[in-house]
């Protein structure tokens, strides 16, 4: 969320991480991280939610677009079962750190092989904006 974003330069950045498994999007309007300030214990500092990364189990309800309290559409994300960030407005508390994201990683991953055997849908692993 830097002041050159746009979709170009979003259709540019999916490059980093070509994988199939992974969606790229693009939130002009920045609907999500205005969401996820409303989920996530952030500083009245943060205006919105970005450059944070989020793991989900299979069990995760999906999005919602709702009606809110103000008359005003938008989306409404499930909490993470953990999350990070590198944001400059919250303290060190949960700041991003690879080692412990992969640990989170790769218990969500342990917890979730049982339900792979039985055609469960996989975990959401990551996602970050």
């Amino acid at each position: 969320m830097m002041g050159a974003d746009s979709y170009q330069q979003a259709q540019q950045a999916q490059a980093l991480v070509a994988d199939g498994r992974v969606r790229h999007l693009w939130d002009n309007y920045l609907a999500l991280g205005h969401g996820y300030r409303k989920v996530l214990p952030l500083a009245p500092d943060c205006k919105v939610a970005w450059d944070i990364y989020l793991l989900y189990r299979p069990s995760v309800k999906r999005f919602r677009y709702a009606l809110e309290s103000d008359g005003k559409k938008g989306w409404t994300p499930p909490p993470p079962d953990f999350w990070m960030h590198q944001l400059s407005c919250m303290t060190k508390e949960q700041y991003f750190d690879s080692k412990i994201l992969r640990e989170n990683i790769e218990k969500i991953l342990g917890e979730n092989q049982s339900a792979q055997n039985s055609n469960a849908r996989p975990a959401a692993l990551a996602a970050t904006f």
